[in-house]
């Protein structure tokens, strides 16, 4: 799995976000469906949705949120396996390249 590149749709396509069944904000739709330390952290009782008035401030903006998406950009090879899976290309497809470019626009 970590022979392919991590292209994590949340930072690089309006993806979305998931929700969960309990009340909390994801990253990604797929999240909710693993139950793994990787994900623990958004199901924190201050990320549910009931207990927040500002959702980009409060859950968004954190600094849990804030080392999730850092991990993904910095150092891809500790993300979840999970982000492999739905959000990875071969190292050697074209499309790798373009999109790393887009990334790297935006931040």
């Amino acid at each position: 799995m970590l022979n392919n590149k991590l292209l994590p749709k949340c930072l690089y396509q309006d993806a979305g976000f998931g929700y969960s069944a309990k009340g909390y904000i994801l990253p990604c739709c797929w999240a909710e469906f693993v139950v793994t330390n990787e994900f623990k952290i958004f199901y924190q009782e201050k990320f549910k949705l009931s207990n927040v008035e500002d959702v980009e401030k409060e859950i968004l903006n954190s600094k849990e949120w804030s080392d999730f998406y850092k991990i993904l950009i910095e150092t891809p090879e500790k993300a979840p396996g999970l982000c492999y899976k739905q959000c990875s290309i071969d190292s050697k497809h074209d499309k790798y390249e373009i999109m790393k470019e887009e990334i790297d626009a935006d931040f």
